[in-house]
């Protein structure tokens, strides 16, 4: 058979008898081979063919490097430098398929990856001795567009990196200069502070002792003290891309970061008795990884000069609603 299709049954029949291979005849599945040497009735050939197709079982993108994965993980989900493993399973008709990269043949899957990129692999199974292939793409997008433009975006904040992003400064420059805040949304457009302040922890004394604390922070008035300010933490977890402070005042606590001069960043309210919790860390953590892109989007809008106005209004209002 021609092209990618196989026969699946080969009926010979002479005289109304089933020939096989056998002797000098040959019936042969595999090829189509028929040769009777001696004819000696009507001769009835009855052949059954299917296109053979590969068939995808997974096509994944992840960090894990197990060949049995078929997990993959989404879009600008992951942080430049990160190694991320192209994944192929593959069979034809039952049979698993091998699978290298097109580029280079040595190299099979799973394919090690530390970028966004297309990348094309030659898949091929073999069937009743017949073997097709076929080449098939992958893209990789899990790193995050906006975490590969850090460096790039860190260049342009030199300036604005050594002014707001260094402790001591932040510390004995005080401007009184009123500050824009932004609101960290989550993706479904909530803000991460309102949801925060829904906790049964935010009684009404700590939800005014967070309107305290926003209103020090949009006029730059809150104490440089110990007591109610500090950067919240050296991890790198947490500091991964941009310096985390906390704002203080008893038990209540505001987290932000600056995303520009006068331009800051509100990131999370929480309550804690301690400086030194575990589960804080852990908590606060998993924030900076969930809200990252978010804050760095919001700094190349700021570089550029690019805010949506409808973004802005949004932003302003919610700003006067925790405020008054």
């Amino acid at each position: 058979t021609e092209g990618n299709y196989a026969i699946t049954s080969l009926v010979v029949t002479m005289g109304g008898k089933t020939v096989t291979t056998s002797g000098n005849d040959i019936v042969d599945i595999n090829t189509g081979k028929i040769k009777i040497e001696k004819v000696t009735d009507d001769v009835n050939i009855k052949i059954t063919t299917k296109k053979l197709e590969i068939q995808y079982t997974s096509i994944a993108v992840s960090t894990s490097s197990s060949s049995s994965n078929t997990s993959s993980l989404e879009a600008n989900t992951q942080h430049r430098g990160t190694t991320l493993y192209i994944n192929i399973i593959a069979t034809l008709e039952g049979n698993k398929c091998t699978v290298v990269l097109k580029a280079d043949n040595s190299k099979t899957v799973p394919y090690a990856v530390t970028g966004n990129g297309k990348y094309t692999f030659i898949v091929r199974g073999t069937y009743n001795g017949k073997t097709i292939e076929e080449e098939k793409e992958v893209i990789d997008n899990q790193i995050s567009f906006l975490s590969n433009m850090f460096e790039i975006l860190k260049n342009h904040f030199v300036q604005y990196y050594h002014q707001y992003d260094d402790l001591e400064q932040v510390n004995h420059e005080l401007s009184f200069e009123k500050n824009q805040l932004f609101f960290v949304e989550k993706k479904s457009g909530t803000p991460y502070l309102l949801s925060d302040l829904e906790s049964n922890a935010f009684n009404k004394e700590r939800l005014t002792a967070v309107k305290k604390l926003l209103l020090q922070l949009q006029q730059d008035t809150f104490p440089r003290d110990e007591k109610h300010f500090r950067k919240f933490s050296n991890n790198q977890r947490i500091t991964k891309y941009f310096n985390v402070y906390e704002l203080k005042d008893y038990q209540t606590r505001l987290l932000f970061t600056y995303v520009g001069p006068h331009k800051i960043a509100v990131i999370m309210a929480f309550c804690k008795k301690t400086d030194n919790s575990v589960s804080i860390l852990n908590t606060v953590s998993n924030r900076m990884i969930e809200c990252s892109n978010k804050i760095m989007e919001l700094k190349e809008w700021i570089l550029n000069d690019e805010i949506p106005e409808n973004y802005l209004k949004k932003q302003e209002a919610l700003g006067r609603q925790l405020t008054k």
